[in-house]
């Protein structure tokens, strides 16, 4: 054996292996009391706990900028490895060399816009409780990291439309995996009895009109917004919103219109005073898609999960 294996062994087992999840939480939460409380330890435990692991990598791995502390360089360079590493320790741990959807215990993380949640989550859900009562869904909604997220694997499982136009600055990773799943079409929606808007809208009055829109922040762009843009078309946006959903609940007795998807506004138009119209501009079909990391394309569980939601994605489109 070379000198230098034998000092990366000495290494190694001089290193609390414990300490790597410490470590990942430290830079996640970049302050000692919220990693502690993560964690459950005491602040005096978890300050000791990042002086060992800056004894062992000689560096200061978060240092105090002012009020708040900022990691290393070479802090943000172990960042992903760790992350990396504890996920293929926690699959390593969970791995069973048999899986049965009747006992299978486990929690997916899913992130999707609660559109998509709303359309389709409750067949995933009734279906999930079915044939596999033991296996919980904890569905986040999509925002600027989530796809980053999935990449670390902090999250199993995304639905998002299929155009990476509208993700504009998302770091996405080369091994994803995607599925089709259904597809949906975008309408105009306003109050019932809006005394300015018949049983259509003009491109012209639908430039004057006060407009209602969801947003999900500065990187992220909903198909609405870039399909606007494409074609240089200004509207006066006077309301935004974190959702779709709320977005709708809130129109009615107001003068907004919104651009929404079909499916979406034909649900909650069945229980609210809404008018739909057709949109006065062209827009792309809405293409919704199953996303996931190939670290788990033969995780048997996770092959499972997937198939629920293609198999809850044809009753949706089977769904007049």
């Amino acid at each position: 054996m070379k000198l230098t294996e034998i000092s990366k062994d000495s290494q190694l087992r001089r290193f609390d292996l414990n300490l790597l999840l410490a470590l990942d939480v430290l830079l996640d939460e970049r302050n000692i009391t919220h990693a502690a409380t993560r964690l459950s330890l005491s602040q005096p435990a978890m300050s000791g706990v990042l002086q060992r692991l800056r004894d062992f990598f000689e560096d200061q791995l978060l240092v105090r900028v002012g009020r708040e502390m900022e990691p290393t360089p070479l802090a943000l360079s172990l960042s992903q490895p760790v992350k990396h590493l504890l996920s293929d320790v926690r699959r390593t741990i969970e791995t069973r060399p048999h899986f049965d959807p009747a006992t299978a215990k486990r929690v997916f993380n899913i992130a999707m816009s609660d559109y998509a949640s709303f359309v389709i989550m409750p067949k995933v859900i009734s279906a999930l409780s079915a044939a596999a009562p033991f296996i919980s869904c904890f569905v986040e909604p999509m925002g600027e990291s989530y796809l980053q997220r999935l990449e670390s694997n902090d999250i199993e499982i995304c639905v998002v439309p299929d155009d990476r136009k509208i993700w504009q600055n998302i770091y996405i990773g080369a091994p994803m995996r995607t599925e089709p799943l259904f597809t949906d079409e975008f309408i105009c929606v306003c109050d019932a009895n809006n005394p300015e808007i018949g049983d259509s809208v003009s491109l012209d009055q639908y430039r004057k009109l006060h407009h209602g829109m969801a947003h999900f922040g500065d990187n992220m762009s909903s198909i609405v917004e870039f399909t606007l843009g494409l074609h240089n078309i200004d509207v006066q946006v006077t309301t935004l919103t974190a959702s779709f959903s709320s977005l709708l609940l809130m129109l009615p007795g107001t003068p907004l219109i919104a651009t929404v998807q079909a499916r979406l506004a034909r649900k909650l138009a069945s229980s609210l005073p809404l008018k739909l119209l057709p949109s006065p501009v062209p827009m792309p079909v809405l293409r919704e898609v199953l996303i996931w990391h190939g670290r788990n394309e033969l995780d048997p569980a996770h092959q499972f999960v997937r198939n629920i939601f293609l198999e809850a994605a044809k009753e949706v489109m089977l769904e007049p």
